[in-house]
């Protein structure tokens, strides 16, 4: 089974893999990668859970059939299959493998716990960024997110992950 990226319209992600999903063929499973942030307003910090990748899911199945094409471009939202309709290529499995290594189930990167050194650089101890600190581009402590870059599609994207602060030793 491969992966195919849908670029979708960005905000609906959740409504919109409904949508497909029901129109799909048994086996074939439509998901949308999730991430929890801490989430600042009015002085306030909740934990809010969003998409990886705003504006795109993700369909696992052998091929993107005619027919499944067909049931696709009937949705609201939809926009194409990358890199395009009239050239369908599954996402890379190396790209799928970083991908997949943020997630422990559910296809949702929860919050990673970090300290700082005494050189102001992050640790992270356990979570989704253990082990990717060489891929971190940029700390925000104030809102507890991590910018990593990943390498997809032959394209660099940035993504937020969110962390928190553990106690120093």
């Amino acid at each position: 089974m491969d992966y195919f990226a849908l670029h979708i319209k960005t905000g609906s992600e959740t409504k919109i893999q409904k949508c497909i999903q029901e129109k799909m063929p048994e086996g074939v499973e439509v998901f949308c990668p999730m991430r929890e942030l801490l989430i600042r307003k009015k002085g306030k910090t909740k934990k809010e859970m969003k998409p990886l990748f705003p504006g795109y899911i993700f369909l696992n199945t052998e091929i993107i059939s005619a027919d499944i094409l067909t049931s696709l471009k009937t949705v609201n939202g939809f926009f194409q299959v990358l890199p395009s309709n009239k050239d369908i290529k599954p996402v890379p499995e190396q790209d799928m493998h970083i991908i997949n290594s943020l997630f422990r189930k559910n296809f949702t990167a929860h919050l990673s716990q970090a300290r700082f050194d005494e050189n102001d650089k992050i640790e992270i101890i356990e979570g989704p960024l253990k082990g990717k600190e060489g891929m971190i581009v940029k700390v925000d402590r104030r809102k507890g997110r991590a910018k990593i870059v990943i390498n997809a599609f032959d394209k660099q994207h940035f993504v937020d992950l969110g962390f928190e602060l553990m106690a120093e030793k």
